[in-house]
């Protein structure tokens, strides 16, 4: 890797590579109520959530 690189490039390299903080990925988090509670049905239909509420029944005028 050196002949390749370069001593110096490597050294730069190594160098960078020990003086960076480790970063740990965070785990995925699960969407606060909130949020959920904020998308209309439309939304929460096309993420694959149900609706707040069933849908309205339909008034098909008086019973005959």
């Amino acid at each position: 890797m050196l002949t390749t690189h370069g001593t110096w490039r490597v050294l730069r390299a190594l160098a960078a590579s020990l003086l960076q903080p480790h970063r740990r990925p965070r785990p995925a988090e699960a969407p606060t109520p909130r949020l959920r509670d904020e998308l209309s049905d439309h939304l929460r239909r096309d993420i694959g959530l149900p609706p707040t509420e069933p849908p309205p029944r339909r008034w098909h005028g008086p019973p005959c």
